[in-house]
């Protein structure tokens, strides 16, 4: 069992792949070796990752109370993706935000949510870290399940990744595919997704949503 306190303690991503990665040499045509740095290896991927294959790490992003840094619900999730950037998760595409409405059905204010496809040398527990540290400098209180939150940040996916019973993290996130928050803005930026357990696609996950599950894309809205 990973203890998960010493990683949060940490609060950033290790550094060992990244050193093993850019030091790492592949021979080449002609007998010529040549050193490959870690992000110039990620770009050649990056086209099949945005095509919407499940070569994906997934970050849920929502907040429905003002915060200390970025005043507006809205501020908050857009300042949370430059955040994540200088702790090491580098965006690679985010959907557009959208309004939807708590989940369960709660008196508090409607949500600003988004999804964004992340690239990074961490494993799910340490981006799960990093999350929370970002969250509580966004100033989450943690208190009641299903509260309003200046900030929630939920790693939703890592690339095909199914935890097994040993694990401290659940991946896929366990509600993902019952929440139209996620779902749309999901299919924005990966069409083709498929949930790895499920075996289903984005878009019949979404057309099987229950009718009080609602998310509008915020430029859509009248």
């Amino acid at each position: 069992m990973i203890h998960l306190r010493t990683i949060f303690d940490q609060c950033k991503p290790s550094q060992t792949r990244r050193q093993q990665a850019q030091s790492r040499s592949w021979p080449l045509r002609g007998g010529s070796r040549k050193i490959l740095n870690h992000r110039n290896l990620i770009s050649q991927v990056r086209s099949f990752v945005l095509s919407g294959h499940n070569g994906l790490i997934l970050i849920g992003i929502g907040s429905n109370l003002p915060g200390p840094r970025f005043g507006t619900p809205r501020g908050n999730c857009e300042g949370s993706l430059v955040a994540m950037a200088d702790k090491g998760i580098r965006l690679l595409r985010q959907s557009r935000w959208y309004t939807s409405a708590p989940v369960p059905a709660a008196d508090v204010p409607w949500y600003v949510n988004g999804v964004a496809a992340v690239e990074t040398d961490s494993d799910p527990v340490e981006i799960l870290a990093v999350l929370h540290c970002i969250e509580d400098d966004f100033g989450r209180v943690r208190g009641a399940p299903n509260a309003a939150r200046s900030l929630d940040l939920d790693l939703l996916a890592f690339h095909d990744h199914v935890s097994d019973e040993n694990e401290a993290l659940i991946v896929p996130h366990p509600r993902m595919h019952e929440r139209a928050f996620v779902l749309k803005p999901l299919r924005e930026i990966a069409p083709e997704w498929r949930h790895p357990t499920l075996d289903q696609s984005v878009g019949d996950l979404i057309a099987a949503l229950s009718p009080e599950q609602m998310a509008v894309a915020i430029d859509d809205e009248a």
